[in-house]
C-alpha cells in the first residue's frame, strides 16, 4: 500500500519536478537542482509549493486556492542573503532555510510565516463591475539563524528535513561537497555527524547517503518508530523509484537507531509495516 501511495504521489508530482527543476552555476557553487516540495497550509482549500532559487538568492511561495470556479495562483519571492540551496517545512507556520555564503560558511535559518485569518475575499470593480479575486499574500515575521559552520567553500546543505522525534523539531543535514550527513539542534546549533563519506570506517558506513535523492519521505510506524525512506527516480518514466536508504528512530526520541540500505523494494517492503502513516514529503 505505501509503495502504491508514493508512487502515486510521485508520478502526480513528476510536472512539478521537471517544471521546477533549477540549473545553474552559482560562483563558487554549483547547484544542480533547486528544492521544490508540496507544503501544508493553514486554510482548506489553500495549497503551497515552495522552493530554492539560487540564482535569485530567494525563496519562492506559490499558493494556490479555487474560487469562482477557477483555480488561482500566485507567487512570492523572498530574498535571501545568502545562496539558498535547500528549505524545508517545519509546519504551517515555519521553514528552515538553508545556503551558504560562498566563502566557507553554510548557515541555517528558521522563517517564521503570518498568514491571514482566512482566505481573501472577492471584490467589484466599481468601474466594469468585474469580481476581482485577489493573491494569497502571507509575511515573514523572523528570521532566525539557527546553526553554521565553516566548510569548504564548494561544500553546502544540498538537503534538510526536520527530525520528527525531536522536541525542538532540530533538524537532519547532508552537505553535498563533502558527503557528510548531520543532525543538527535546533537550539543549540550543535552539529552532530551520523555519516562522514572521508571516513566511512569511523562512523557507521551507509552507502545510501552518499547518493543522490528525488526525496525524503518521513513515515511513522508501530514497529519502526520514525521512519525516513530517501528514494530516487530513476531516468525512465515506467521505473519504479529506487530506495537507497531507512533511517529509523524506533524509540521516537529524535536519534536514528537503525540504518538499512536496499537494492530494491521487495527487500524494502519484506520489512516495513503494512500501511504507514506518511508525516511528510520533501522533493528534490
Amino acid at each position: 500500500m505505501f509503495r502504491i501511495q508514493l508512487l502515486v504521489i510521485l508520478t502526480g508530482l513528476s510536472s512539478l519536478l521537471v517544471d521546477w527543476s533549477y540549473a545553474t552555476q552559482v560562483n563558487p557553487l554549483t547547484i544542480a537542482r533547486s528544492n521544490g516540495s508540496e507544503g501544508k497550509a493553514p486554510h482548506e482549500g489553500l495549497s503551497l509549493t515552495y522552493r530554492c532559487k539560487p540564482g535569485d538568492k530567494a525563496v519562492c511561495l506559490r499558493w494556490g486556492y479555487v474560487a469562482g470556479g477557477e483555480f488561482r495562483a500566485n507567487e512570492q519571492k523572498f530574498a535571501v542573503r545568502f545562496t539558498p540551496t535547500a528549505i524545508a517545512q517545519i509546519d504551517e507556520k515555519a521553514f528552515y532555510v538553508c545556503g551558504a555564503d560562498g566563502e566557507g560558511t553554510v548557515v541555517i535559518e528558521e522563517w517564521s510565516i503570518d498568514h491571514p485569518k482566512v482566505l481573501p475575499p472577492p471584490s467589484t470593480s466599481v468601474a466594469t463591475g468585474e469580481v476581482l479575486y485577489p493573491p494569497y499574500l502571507v509575511a515573514v515575521s523572523r528570521r532566525v539563524v539557527r546553526a553554521k559552520k565553516s566548510l569548504a567553500p564548494t561544500e553546502y546543505i544540498d538537503y534538510v528535513f526536520v527530525n520528527q522525534g525531536s522536541e525542538e523539531k532540530s533538524m537532519f543535514v547532508r552537505l553535498h561537497g563533502a558527503k557528510r550527513f548531520y543532525s543538527v539542534h535546533r537550539t543549540s546549533g550543535v552539529w552532530s555527524v551520523l555519516y562522514d563519506g572521508l571516513d566511512p570506517v569511523a562512523t557507521n558506513y551507509l552507502p545510501g547517503l552518499s547518493l543522490h535523492v528525488s526525496t525524503v519521505t518521513a513515515v511513522k510506524t508501530e514497529r519502526l518508530g520514525y521512519s525516513y525512506v530517501f528514494l530516487r527516480l530513476e531516468h525512465s518514466p515506467s521505473s519504479n523509484p529506487h530506495v537507497a536508504l531507512v533511517l529509523s528512530d524506533v524509540d521516537k526520541d529524535g536519534v536514528i537507531d537503525d540504518a538499512k540500505s536496499f537494492s530494491d523494494w521487495a527487500s524494502y517492503e519484506a520489512q516495513v509495516p503494512i500501511n504507514p502513516t506518511t508525516i511528510q514529503d520533501t522533493y528534490f
